[in-house]
């Protein structure tokens, strides 16, 4: 059985789970070594914390290190900090929706899509049409294509490189776009096969050739031999 007002046996129990802190004394829950203990072992035991620990630097870091979505319950001056933001987005992209100052700098935004694809929703427009980060957060999550900015989701190069990193990223892209990347690709592969059908073709004919010199050949011998 666990006491939650004994240091020594909420602290054995949160390092075993994080969450445990939920059920902590409100003295534990304002205990550094507890807390720290806590989020170190479940990131989002944040949420239970005080809230002087939920501005604590380092008890937060150590939570969105381990669950990038602890950054939720990070006192809202944390959000502005790079550093926590930087190591949330790398845990979890979709933490980017907390660091919302941040979500125009493209090295953060990266990070976050990189990790989650669906996180392009929360960057800044103008890096939801950067053709790098779009594609990148594709590669990660097809659904990330409805969360791409125009020209670019119109834009037929960028769909059919998008296509090429995950074909189902045609089913969230604009319609029209897809549906003329689709014809393409499907005269590209007739082509294809087409060429695949003039190499067998000549290779057969090359074959009937090869049989009917074997067979002259051997004719030519017989008779050869029948003349001595």
């Amino acid at each position: 059985m666990i006491d939650f007002k004994d240091k020594n046996s909420v602290m054995e129990a949160v390092k075993q789970n994080g969450l445990v802190l939920r059920d902590a004394s409100e003295d534990l829950q304002a205990d550094r070594d507890i807390v720290m203990a806590a989020v170190t072992k479940k990131g989002m035991a944040l949420e239970y914390a005080s809230e002087d620990l939920q501005a604590d630097r380092d008890i937060v870091m150590a939570a969105v290190t381990q669950s990038g979505m602890a950054l939720y319950y990070a006192s809202g001056n944390l959000w502005n900090d790079r550093e926590i933001v930087m190591a949330a987005v790398m845990e979890d992209g979709r933490a980017l929706e907390y660091g919302k100052i941040y979500v125009n700098d493209k090295e953060i935004v990266e990070a976050a899509v990189e990790k989650n694809g669906s996180a392009l929703q929360y960057a800044d427009p103008n890096l939801r049409k950067d053709k790098e980060i779009a594609l990148k957060a594709i590669a990660n999550n097809p659904e990330a294509m409805r969360y791409v900015e125009s020209p670019l989701k119109y834009d037929e190069k960028f769909v059919m490189e998008a296509a090429k990193l995950n074909r189902a990223a045609l089913d969230y892209a604009d319609l029209k776009t897809a549906r003329k990347v689709e014809r393409n690709v499907e005269k590209k592969i007739e082509g294809l096969e087409g060429g695949m059908r003039k190499t067998k073709n000549k290779r057969r004919r090359q074959k009937r050739k090869t049989k009917r010199s074997k067979r002259r050949n051997n004719k030519s011998n017989k008779r050869k031999t029948n003349r001595r």
